[in-house]
Formats: C-alpha cells, structure tokens, sequence
C-alpha cells in the first residue's frame, strides 16, 4: 500500500493547502507498484527509486514536469469542483486563494499540456492509473509522446533562465525569447502530427 504523510508548511502555503493536499492525493492515486523495486508514478517509471534524467535540467527527471503539470491540472479542477459544492478540507473559504495556476508549475506548461487533455484525456487518465501507456501511445503515437515531453522540458528549462521576464520586456531578439518561440512552433507540429495520428486511428477502426 501506498501511504500519503502531509503535512504542509502553513506560513508557506497559507491559502492553498487544500490545492497542494489534492496535488499529493493525485501522486498517490496514480502510484502503481509493480514489484519490491519497480513502479510508476503518472508518467514516471521508476527502478530503485530512479529515473531517467532530464537533459536540460540535472536536477529534474525526464518525465517530471510533465507528470507535475498533469498533476496540477487535476489538483486545481477536484479543488474547483469541491469549493463549488461548499467543501473545504484545510483551510475556510475567506483565507483561500482562488488562483493557484502558477503554483508548482508555471500556467505557460499547463496551457501547453491543455490540448493534449482535450483529445486524450481517457487514455491519460488510464494510463497513470494502471501504469499501462499502451491505449495512449496507440492513440497519440509513442513518438509524438516523447516529442511533446522534450519540448516541455526545454521550455522548463527556458522558464529557469529567465525568458518570461524577456517576454515581458518585449525582448525579440534574446537569444531565450529566440528558442521559446522556436519551441512553440514545433509543439503546434507536434500537436498537428498527434491529430494526424488520431484520425488516422479512426479511419483503420472504420475499416476493420
């Protein structure tokens, strides 16, 4: 079994408990053991406690971030959904804070990931809960997958360096403004080769 211990920092968190409370539930509820040294968290496989590492960032894994942003994703709807029925786990409605996008992860990533949701929601779902990708990859293509996570990594990584302050100064011509639009363009080819892919799937189930 899996075992959640939370205890949050309240000077720190003050206001989002609730959010950082359903982020760590979600973990655990996508947690699958396979054996005494393998299992799967979301999207991460893990060996002994490792993982693959992040090649833009040493200190992340390879499939972190974009195990995190789904993860906050989800967090932040069970949080809407729950305070729009009047249920609030830690903290009373008058302390909460209502935007909780740029927390953990920024609100850039998640809108990046947002469309992978809106086409292969299901098949995510299933896959981080029972640690089996299959029904996903076949969906989306394994390739694609794979793609989407590099380009979310490197925006990460760009994210670090400091490009959102260039983009608020309107910096064309940074060299980090440079490779962000450069990773932009190509999530909007990979996304077009996901769609590719999927009515691709739909027309060899129509012929079967």
């Amino acid at each position: 079994y899996t075992v959640l211990f939370f205890s949050a920092a309240f000077s720190l968190a003050f206001g989002t408990v609730d959010y950082l409370y359903l982020h760590e539930l979600t973990h655990i509820a996508e947690t699958v053991n396979i054996n005494n040294l393998e299992y799967t968290v979301g999207f991460e496989y893990f060996y002994n406690d490792k993982s693959e590492f992040n090649q833009y960032s040493r200190n992340k894994r390879k499939y972190e971030v974009f195990n995190e942003i789904i993860t906050d994703i989800f967090a932040i709807e069970a949080r809407k959904k729950l305070h729009s029925k009047g249920i609030y786990i830690a903290e009373s409605k008058d302390i909460i804070k209502e935007n909780v996008n740029d927390i953990n992860t920024a609100n850039i990533l998640k809108g990046i990931v947002k469309p992978l949701l809106e086409r292969a929601k299901k098949e995510i779902v299933k896959a981080r809960m029972t640690g089996n990708f299959g029904e996903l990859f076949d969906l989306i293509g394994i390739d694609n997958f794979e793609d989407l996570n590099d380009a979310i990594n490197k925006i990460n990584y760009l994210i670090e360096q400091g490009v959102c302050e260039k983009l608020q100064k309107n910096d064309l011509n940074d060299s980090l403004v440079i490779q962000y639009q450069y990773e932009l363009k190509r999530i909007e080819e990979i996304y077009e080769r996901i769609d590719l892919t999927i009515e691709s799937n739909r027309e060899n189930k129509k012929s079967i």
